[in-house]
């Protein structure tokens, strides 16, 4: 009915899809996801906003596909790395003058505003919703002056961390040039994110497939929020969890059970087996 026979390759969102209520990956999503990569030898990635940090490797050992040749997308697409090996293969990052202009747009109103790089993360100031990031990656915080950043800076993601109503108003007040010069994207009601305009979910399992030998029309895809709109509108297959947002859930070629029902597992199950 989907194409099953087709499928080479699953991304797969974390945060609200593989992910439960308790941050953790149910035994019936891990089963399901080790059947499909040695039965059907099908490459299925982590496909995340998250960077590439110590609980990644977590996730793919109780995945049990943490092995040579298996790989994590990071940063919605801004980052491909080699989970084995930790090598970063591919990479489209923000600048010293995009940093800076995005700041210069963002920095009054009263949130957490901070980058991503390499294993850490660079703030002004902290706040509880920001303070997520560090319990949920146990990645290292630093400080960052935005007006002394040089030219030559680069980093995966500038990010706001704020109340939900709060950043939905960021969001609309934007200026369109912004929108339409970055990839401005909410990936959960408190985080508001801004990436190269390149730079989502979809691009980034696209590159993976090109360098894996996998055709754009083998790929399925699994997700719940905006950040995941890209791959799922334009994936083989498209999975919308129950739980996802109403516009996921439109453009989805089929909508799985939600996050604390192994939604996943169930999706892969039905369309793989």
């Amino acid at each position: 009915m989907y194409g099953e026979n087709m499928i080479k390759l699953i991304g797969i969102d974390c945060d609200d899809t593989i992910l439960n209520t308790n941050k953790e990956i149910s035994d019936c999503d891990a089963l399901m996801i080790k059947k499909a990569s040695t039965l059907k030898n099908i490459k299925c990635v982590l496909t995340t906003g998250r960077p590439f940090v110590k609980k990644t490797i977590e996730y793919y050992k109780k995945l049990g596909i943490y092995e040579e040749n298996q790989y994590f997308i990071a940063y919605n697409g801004a980052a491909i790395y080699n989970v084995y090996t930790k090598e970063l293969l591919f990479s489209t990052t923000l600048n010293g003058k995009d940093i800076k202009e995005i700041h210069n747009i963002v920095n009054e109103y009263n949130v957490s505003h901070y980058i991503h790089k390499t294993g850490c993360i660079c703030y002004d100031t902290l706040n509880e919703y920001s303070y997520l990031e560090k319990k949920f990656n146990d990645i290292d915080l630093y400080t960052i002056d935005f007006d002394k950043i040089s030219d030559t800076e680069v980093a995966f993601k500038y990010m706001l961390g704020g109340d939900p109503k709060l950043i939905k108003e960021i969001f609309l007040s934007i200026p369109q040039d912004i929108k339409q010069k970055y990839n401005v994207v909410i990936s959960m009601p408190c985080f508001l994110e801004f990436m190269d305009k390149r730079v989502n979910k979809w691009s980034g399992l696209v590159e993976l497939a090109k360098r894996l030998g996998i055709k754009d029309d083998e790929i399925m895809a699994i997700g719940d929020s905006m950040n995941d709109y890209e791959m799922i509108k334009n994936s083989k297959i498209g999975v919308a969890m129950e739980n996802a947002l109403p516009k996921i859930i439109e453009i989805a070629d089929y909508v799985t059970s939600n996050n604390d029902d192994s939604g996943v597992g169930k999706a892969i199950r039905k369309i793989i087996f």
